[in-house]
């Protein structure tokens, strides 16, 4: 394993603890790609927003198979599901894309 400042300087802990954060961080994540101006326009097919099942649009859809695991915590399984614009995410609910996560 490296060690090093590459990735002491690129690691940052941010403690999630209510619903509306940990939807501002699942719309980071899943949607990183805007994040860093690629605005793919689709899911990138690379991520584990594929597997996602909260999204409206794939509601009922198969899963994709992928190497993440089922949400542990009920903030991940169903909590963010009540924080800010509570219900599923959409594919067009974009991330914040200066100033890094929402708080």
């Amino acid at each position: 394993m490296r060690q090093g400042s590459v990735f002491a300087e690129r690691f940052h802990l941010e403690v999630i603890t209510s619903p509306t954060q940990m939807r501002n961080v699942l719309k980071y994540v899943l949607r990183n790609d805007v994040h860093h101006g690629l605005g793919l326009g689709i899911l990138d097919p690379c991520s584990s927003a594929m597997s996602f099942g909260g999204f409206v649009e794939r509601r009922g859809a198969s899963k994709v198979d992928c190497v993440s695991v089922e949400a542990q915590s009920w903030l991940l399984r169903v909590g963010w599901t009540k924080g800010g614009q509570k219900g599923l995410l959409t594919t067009h609910d974009l991330p914040r894309v200066t100033g890094g996560l929402q708080a």
